[in-house]
């Protein structure tokens, strides 16, 4: 199955860099042209100068190469001489409650058959692959760790994992902006030879990070293809760095993201009857600031009491309807046309559902063409405003998916819709790299 293997990391060097927590950033697909000036301003050596270079054309991407191999030549980041593996470590809050995962971070080889095993869940688009693509190949270097979840519901290599986050195989520890704290450690040598063989009977799924799994497969078979018969299948380019959680971590978090629309034709009075046919439709009523706070509370609170009883459900708000949240509860017993060979698992997603009822018939708004019609936005508050400030006409407020329905809809060879999850918290960039020309493997 899955073959992971350890490698020698390029990572910032404390020596030089005391303060890691403003060197590190978050993924590049979470950073705006706000939060990116303010970490470049924040440190000269902030990596999002790496992962989102300045410059013009391929300019840009010479330009993240010779300052990433400068920093190196400088000793501000340095590369562990004995490949190995690394445990990392994240502790955050949720909901009010503490939690702590523990991933392992190694090499995955890439796979020429994609879906076998590494699997999939959501759709990709090209533009970002070409982007990620050109960054790959003028740095050769695995920059950003994939996310990837594994399956060990016995926790047969917790032991092995959490055994080795003592202090003294601590590399570093850095609080993020969040409030999450992130901890660097090195697996003992004894440990190694379990974590490998435990990978080797498992297939693995990727959680965050489909555009850069795949950026990895383009260009390993241009390498591939370019090297002819003297391809071994041992080169650097045939691996890509990636966290590995179990997804029956308690700690493994989904949030929601919701859908903002920027232009409807229909009045939302008129879609609200239409939808009457399929659900029941709960209006709340505000005059106030107070009110609108607890109905916006009020919203999350009924939507998770039927998510958790298998009810569909979402909230609604509209522009043009100022005072009032809308909650749609899908009726018993409709039957909604899917389309297609679907599976059960798929079939009760609410991003689905949300597609099939709503998005499709009301607002021609498919999987085909939603990323151009469609915004997405993590938290509640954020749709809400949105919406309020007259930037868009409509919010749906969605569920967050089941970590555990995100393996079983990829074990089934079946893509989500895009954006239909949003891993919490994200791995952090900066933390380490995989340089194909410096990095050894094992």
């Amino acid at each position: 199955m899955a073959e992971i293997i350890e490698f020698g990391a390029m990572h910032y060097n404390p020596a030089k860099v005391p303060n890691l927590s403003r060197v590190v950033c978050p993924p590049y697909d979470m950073i705006d042209n706000e939060l990116k000036n303010d970490l470049e301003e924040q440190d000269p050596y902030n990596f999002v100068s790496v992962i989102l270079p300045e410059g013009d054309g391929d300019e840009k991407y010479r330009s993240a190469m010779h300052r990433m191999f400068g920093w190196l030549l400088r000793d501000v980041m340095v590369i562990d001489g004995e490949p190995g593996y690394y445990v990392y470590e994240q502790t955050f809050n949720f909901d009010g409650e503490q939690y702590t995962r523990h991933g392992i971070i190694g090499l995955l080889k890439l796979e020429e058959e994609y879906g076998n095993i590494i699997k999939p869940h959501e759709k990709t688009f090209n533009e970002f692959i070409e982007d990620r693509y050109a960054l790959l190949n003028e740095t050769q270097s695995s920059l950003e760790s994939i996310f990837f979840l594994y399956k060990d519901q016995q926790n047969a290599i917790k032991q092995d994992i959490q055994g080795n986050t003592s202090g003294e195989a601590l590399v570093f520890e850095v609080t993020d902006a969040e409030g999450t704290l992130h901890k660097l450690y090195r697996v003992k040598p004894d440990a190694a030879g379990k974590i490998r063989a435990f990978f080797a009977n498992q297939p693995v799924y990727i959680a965050d990070g489909h555009h850069r799994y795949e950026t990895a497969r383009k260009y390993m078979s241009e390498c591939k293809a370019e090297l002819g018969p003297k391809y071994t299948g041992k080169e650097a380019f045939n691996y890509i760095m990636g966290v590995f959680f179990n997804v029956f971590d308690p700690g493994i978090k989904i949030l929601p993201t919701h859908r903002l629309i920027k232009e409807m034709s229909a009045s939302p009075v008129e879609l609200l009857k239409n939808l009457g046919a399929q659900y029941k439709i709960a209006a709340m009523d505000f005059t106030d600031a107070r009110m609108e706070r607890a109905a916006r509370i009020k919203i999350r609170k009924m939507l998770t009491q039927y998510k958790n009883t298998g009810q569909k459900a979402f909230g609604a708000v509209f522009k043009r309807i100022p005072n009032k949240f809308f909650l749609l509860i899908l009726k018993d017993g409709v039957n909604v046309n899917i389309g297609g060979s679907v599976s059960e698992d798929l079939k009760g997603l609410d991003v689905l559902m949300l597609e099939k009822t709503i998005l499709e018939p009301y607002f021609k708004i498919s999987s085909e063409n939603e990323e151009k019609q469609i915004h997405y936005i993590r938290g509640d508050n954020k749709a809400f405003d949105l919406v309020k400030s007259g930037d868009y006409e409509v919010a749906f407020i969605l569920n967050p998916v089941n970590p555990v329905n995100v393996v079983k809809i990829a074990d089934n060879n079946e893509e989500m819709p895009h954006k239909s999850t949003d891993f919490y918290p994200k791995l952090l960039s900066g933390l380490v790299v995989y340089s194909f020309k410096y990095s050894k493997i094992k």
